[in-house]
């Protein structure tokens, strides 16, 4: 039996116009057999892989592309290519194309994201595409964000310039912690997620800074505000993940041991912020997020270390309710997609036989829009991470 957990909606009545009556509709003209899965899945004892997987039925998969020493890998996608970024201590990001997913189009190994002399690491974590030539890196290492050339064949053509961030560098450690970056109505939205690691990785003010792509300048979010800052003044801390769904942005975020996370959005041209949902002990944590519409979406709840739950939510002008999915409650969970059917990837950790449970091999399970399951368990060698999606035309 579903268990049904109510929460008060935090937002105010000026953000009923941002949500719809009706689900978002699939694009009639999408053609599952175009599109593909890029799945990084990772061990921190083994390493990392790319596995891609059919978003047609029946769905198959194959594993072991792109193996490295290191785990802390993900893929993000742009037209037919995919990007593999290394984070933390590797600061690489190497470009191929779906039809050759072995074949580097940058040289050696890829560009490493550090400049000359750097030895510390720049800790790159998010790239969004203004064009085939244009795209934005963000670094959590670093005070800057740089603008490069995807298509750029050496590193002196690769990056652009740079976007100073560095006004937001209040924490002990000089760092405004530079997360995701969005774009959407020639801006681009850049989270800090202001972690002070000089003070027991506190979760400080956190906020998403705005830039002109077409002069490169900080737009003044908050015009109406004394303070000397001009991003905007977020309301939950340690944002996570970005996404854009029916021209607005979701933000969520969470801390392990406290409650200080939850779900935000803000409009794009008003720059206006509102809290749809504050995390808590009774309703949980979202560790992970995927928006289907502005008044449905899928989440992976926190209670502990491989204790999750996969929970459907649902907003409405009262409230927003979290539905629990049979036979996805206190297990390990690791991520969450969606395809252009607006079916929903769920990552599924690997675990050990206990009393209490059966083994299970990591993979990726589908679900339906509407929660019901779409197809077997896709096996990968190692716990899924990230799901991302490439449309081949």
């Amino acid at each position: 039996m579903k268990i049904k957990i109510f929460v008060t909606l935090l937002a105010s009545s000026a953000l009923t116009g941002c949500f719809d009556s009706d689900n978002k509709k699939n694009n009639p003209k999408f053609n599952p057999e175009k599109q593909t899965a890029i799945i990084t899945n990772v061990d921190y004892s083994q390493g990392s892989q790319i596995a891609l997987a059919t978003v047609a039925q029946p769905r198959t998969l194959t594993d072991g592309f792109l193996p490295k020493n290191d785990s802390d890998y993900s893929v993000k996608t742009h037209g037919e290519y995919f990007y593999h970024i290394g984070h933390f201590g590797i600061d690489t990001i190497q470009k191929y194309h779906i039809d050759s997913p072995a074949l580097g189009y940058y040289p050696n190994d890829g560009f490493v994201l550090r400049d000359t002399g750097e030895t510390i690491s720049s800790n790159p974590q998010d790239i969004a595409f203004v064009n085939s030539q244009t795209a934005i890196i963000t670094f959590l290492g670093r005070t800057v964000a740089w603008v490069v050339n995807p298509e750029a064949k050496t590193f002196e053509e690769f990056k652009i310039r740079e976007l100073d961030l560095s006004a937001y560098a209040f924490n002990d450690d000089g760092l405004p912690d530079l997360k995701s970056v969005k774009i959407i109505n020639n801006r681009a939205f850049i989270s800090m997620q202001q972690v002070d690691f000089d003070k027991a990785y506190s979760k400080e003010q956190a906020y998403v800074a705005v830039f002109d792509i077409n002069t490169w300048e900080e737009i003044d979010a908050t015009p109406e505000d004394t303070n000397d800052t001009k991003a905007i003044a977020l309301t939950i801390r340690n944002p996570l993940s970005m996404q854009i769904v029916d021209d607005q942005i979701y933000l969520h975020g969470m801390d392990y041991s406290t409650y200080v996370g939850g779900l935000e959005v803000i409009n794009p041209q008003t720059l206006k912020n509102t809290v749809i949902y504050r995390d808590n002990e009774e309703t949980g944590r979202i560790y992970a997020l995927q928006m289907i519409s502005p008044n449905q979406g899928y989440v992976i709840d926190y209670v502990g270390w491989k204790n999750n739950s996969f929970k459907l939510m649902n907003i409405n002008n009262q409230g927003v309710t979290f539905t629990p999915i049979e036979g996805y409650k206190n297990t390990a969970l690791t991520t969450l997609s969606k395809d252009g059917q607006n079916n929903i990837w769920l990552g599924l950790s690997g675990e050990a036989a206990s009393e209490s449970k059966q083994e299970r091999q990591p993979g990726v399970q589908v679900f339906t829009s509407s929660g019901e399951l779409s197809g077997d368990v896709l096996t990968t060698k190692l716990n899924p991470a990230s799901i991302v999606f490439l449309t081949k035309d």
